[in-house]
C-alpha cells in the first residue's frame, strides 16, 4: 500500500483556531471513531484508542498550523522506504544463522545492525535486586553472569528472579507496559 497525503483543506477566511489536544483525552472511544470518520472520511482503521488520538491530533494541528513542505514529506518517505523497521540479533544454529554464516559473518556473531536497545558488545549492565547487585556483561553472542553464558538477558532475568521477567524491561533498557504489573522489584 502506498501512502498518499491527505489533500489540503479549503483555506478559512478567518484566523486558525488553537488546537487543543486536550479535547481528544476527554472523547470516548466511540466519539474518536465517529471524529476519524468526519476527518478521514473514511471509518477507523482500528479501535485503539492512544493510535486514534495520535492520528487525529496530527491530522487537526495539520490542518490548522500548515502540513510539511512537499520536499521535506518526500525526503521522509524516502528514508522510511530504505529503512529496516526492526532487527533482532541472530541466534546460534537459527536459518538466520545460516544466511549470515554464507555472508562471511561468523556464527552465532551479532550483525551489524542488531538490536537498538542493547548496549554494544564489551559494556556492562548492573541492576540491584533484592539488596544483590546483578552484573552482566554484554558479549559479541550473548550475554556472561556469574562466569556463566546466556542467550538472552530474559533468561538471565529469570535466573535471578526465578519468575518470568522481560529482560530489556529488568535491566531498564526499556520501560515496562503501563498495565503491566511486576510485585518485586
Amino acid at each position: 500500500m502506498v501512502w498518499t497525503p491527505m489533500p489540503k483543506p479549503p483555506a478559512s477566511t478567518g484566523p486558525p483556531t488553537p488546537f487543543d489536544p486536550e479535547r481528544l483525552t476527554r472523547l470516548t472511544p466511540v466519539q474518536l471513531q465517529s471524529l476519524y470518520r468526519e476527518v478521514f472520511g473514511c471509518a477507523a482503521p482500528t479501535s485503539n484508542v492512544h493510535h486514534l488520538r495520535r492520528k487525529l491530533a496530527w491530522e487537526l494541528q495539520a490542518r490548522i498550523e500548515g502540513r510539511l513542505p512537499e520536499a521535506a514529506l518526500e525526503r521522509a518517505l524516502t528514508i522510511a522506504r530504505h529503512s529496516v523497521l526492526r532487527s533482532r540479533p541472530v541466534q546460534p544454529n537459527s536459518p538466520a544463522d545460516r544466511i549470515q554464516t554464507a555472508a562471511g559473518q561468523q556464527p552465532g556473531q551479532q550483525p551489524a545492525h542488531g538490536d537498538p536497545r542493547l548496549p554494544r558488545p564489551g559494556a556492562c549492565l548492573v541492576r540491584t535486586f533484592r539488596e544483590r547487585n546483578v552484573v552482566v556483561n554484554v558479549l559479541a553472542a550473548g550475554f556472561e553472569f556469574d562466569g556463566r553464558h546466556f542467550p538472552s538477558l530474559s533468561a538471565i532475568a529469570s535466573e535471578v528472579t526465578g519468575t518470568r521477567w522481560n529482560g530489556f524491561v529488568f535491566f531498564g533498557l526499556v520501560k515496562p507496559f503501563r498495565h503491566a504489573r511486576h510485585t518485586s522489584r
